[in-house]
């Protein structure tokens, strides 16, 4: 159904032009002056100038509501005004689209950064507590029993036949008492090794201690910038530092337990080298440095070549 615009006009009747005031006002002076100059004419006259002085009235009315409401709607729902909004509206879209990314992104990153760091803060004390007070122990006892291994296979190097044998023999004792004659012990080399031990300990323990150190600083170093980056991302974002605690907290404590789980049925069954080829590798060098201060003991060797290479 087509709309007139007429529909959404004011009457002509009704419009109050400056151009016309002046008419208007002209016609009804020369209507009072005609009803003065001639107050005899006939009754015709008379209602002729009657009905002019109301028709101008009527035109000097103020225009309905009706039709002042329909020209407002008009003006304000026009094609041209819903083009405008419409336009403003997807500039404004189009404004919001264009930073709102950048915000997110920009928002994003430091949240992940914010998670990074919470993650990384706990595993800095997570694996330190784990190594020095359960891998190291770990690690420490699965040795000693490839050592213990090693020991027990030595005591097979000469057999009990073969040892028998050898003090069966007539030059033995006398062999024996030479060594003693000599003043040949064995308290001098056990003290040597002793104070070496010791001492290797002792260096063992102060690397130990500075690790320690160096890794529990890290720790409180990562642990502090975490702490003062987090108020910042919750003065910031409004992001719950509660909630970000409990995941990482929950997060933690279960890779803490696969660690554990990881190096007590995985780590400890496997030890790179096996009690045989450090027995084997003991062996080649011990013989090596051996044959070197008696090279009459090389007459054992038959169609083998010994070194002592790692």
């Amino acid at each position: 159904m087509e709309k007139k615009n007429d529909d959404y006009n004011l009457d002509d009747d009704y419009i109050i032009c400056d151009e016309k005031s002046n008419e208007f006002v002209d016609i009804g002076l020369n209507i009072e002056d005609n009803y003065v100059d001639n107050n005899s004419n006939s009754s015709n006259n008379n209602s002729n100038s009657n009905n002019s002085i109301e028709l101008m009235t009527l035109r000097q009315r103020t225009p309905s509501p009706y039709k002042a409401f329909r020209s407002l709607l008009h003006e304000k729902f026009s094609t041209d005004s819903l083009n405008t909004i419409q336009r403003k509206h997807e500039k404004m879209i189009t404004d919001i689209n264009e930073k709102k990314p950048k915000k997110t992104y920009i928002r994003y990153v430091a949240i992940l950064l914010n998670h990074v760091l919470i993650q990384l803060s706990f595993l800095a004390i997570l694996e330190p507590l784990l190594f020095f007070n359960y891998i190291i122990g770990l690690e420490e006892e699965m040795f000693y029993e490839q050592l213990d291994n090693i020991t027990e296979q030595a005591q097979n190097i000469i057999p009990d036949e073969t040892a028998q044998n050898i003090r069966d023999q007539f030059f033995y004792n006398p062999l024996i008492t030479f060594i003693i004659y000599e003043h040949q012990d064995i308290d001098g080399t056990y003290n040597n090794l002793k104070e070496a031990a010791d001492n290797a300990n002792d260096e063992a323990m102060q690397v130990l201690s500075s690790l320690k150190f160096q890794a529990f600083q890290m720790a409180l170093i990562l642990n502090l910038v975490t702490f003062f980056y987090t108020i910042i991302v919750k003065c910031i974002y409004k992001k719950s530092i509660v909630k970000m605690l409990i995941h990482h907290i929950t997060l933690i404590i279960f890779i803490g337990l696969f660690e554990i789980w990881f190096f007590t049925t995985i780590g400890s069954k496997y030890f790179p080298w096996s009690a045989d080829e450090i027995y084997f590798h003991l062996f080649q060098c011990f013989w090596i440095h051996t044959t070197d201060k008696f090279p009459e003991l090389k007459g054992l060797e038959h169609n083998i070549t010994i070194t002592c290479d790692v």
